[in-house]
């Protein structure tokens, strides 16, 4: 869902802020009981307007509204997109959500990270598959950064970096391109398929043949048109 503070951030508000907060956090906090009423185990809450320009003029918002929204007692997974947390990190990894996730594709969020450290009690969503490309992994790459995360924050799930709403569905239905293309394509399903190749990979399976499969499209991709 999309969370209160961005909500009404994107919106065109004619009262005042704090006024209209106070009527909506109780809505909020009545769906996330039903949510837990109806067996739901986490909820996301989706706040982009904490990577805007102006985020830090919102930190006493979104301090009162987590605080309140905790009272649910519904694990709340704070997702951020599309770019770093800057100068608002220090104070979001202490608000009382059960995991926080953030973009790894753009901008410094790992330096933050190494800089002021990780609120251990919380599970890190590490942005990892680009969720705005069109394009396969190439999964050394990819695993490099997901093993510096998971010396900072062990306690690690994969995800793509933003919803995969920005993608095309599937690429295996680009029945008419050059196959070197083709398969180095990766729509919405092949983004599921990568994250589950990079969990399954962290979690001590082996993947190497897989791995090795994805490098060989590669290959032959730069063969069909060098870059």
């Amino acid at each position: 869902m999309l969370g209160p503070i961005t909500l009404l951030r994107l919106s065109r508000l004619e009262t005042d802020f704090d006024e209209i907060l106070a009527k909506l956090l109780p809505l909020y906090s009545s769906l996330l009981t039903e949510l837990q009423g109806l067996g739901v185990a986490e909820v996301q809450l989706h706040e982009p307007a904490l990577v805007m320009s102006e985020a830090s003029n919102l930190r006493e918002h979104f301090q009162k509204a987590y605080a309140q929204l905790a009272s649910a007692e519904l694990p709340i997974n704070l997702v951020t997109h599309f770019d770093d947390l800057g100068e608002t990190y220090p104070w979001v990894v202490q608000l009382p959500v059960a995991a926080i996730s953030l973009d790894f594709t753009r901008g410094k969020n790992l330096e933050l990270m190494k800089t002021y450290g990780w609120s251990q009690d919380k599970r890190l969503g590490a942005g990892v598959v680009y969720a705005r490309n069109i394009w396969r992994i190439r999964p050394q790459q990819v695993f490099s950064l997901l093993e510096e995360l998971q010396g900072i924050a062990p306690n690690l799930a994969v995800q793509p970096s933003a919803s995969l709403q920005f993608l095309p569905y599937d690429a295996t239905r680009e029945q008419k391109l050059p196959e070197a293309l083709r398969d180095v394509l990766s729509f919405a399903e092949q983004k599921l398929t990568e994250i589950t190749l990079l969990a399954q990979t962290l979690a001590g399976e082996d993947t190497k043949a897989v791995q090795e499969q994805l490098e060989e499209y590669w290959r032959a991709f730069y063969q069909f048109s060098p870059v």
